[in-house]
């Protein structure tokens, strides 16, 4: 099994991390920011699909309304 982890409990941040971090080094790719990256293209392509702000808000795990919509004025990825 791939992550063993998972079965243990709900995926944390962290575990994420570690699990792309992995998933990288197999593959031969740099490790550098790539979860940040990854974040925001999921939250850019659910804006690009219509998603509501409110759902992004929740999906992106933000505290605040105001964060999703700061970054939503933006185009592409690094600020859906």
């Amino acid at each position: 099994m791939l992550w063993r982890e998972e079965i243990e409990g709900k995926v944390t941040q962290v575990l994420l991390a570690k699990w792309i971090r992995r998933l990288q080094r197999r593959a031969g790719l740099k490790e550098t920011g790539q979860l940040h990256i990854l974040r925001h293209t999921f939250c850019w392509r659910l804006a690009m699909a219509g998603a509501s702000t409110m759902a992004i808000k929740e999906l992106a795990g933000h505290q605040q309304i105001s964060t999703t919509r700061s970054r939503s004025h933006r185009r592409g990825p690094e600020g859906y």
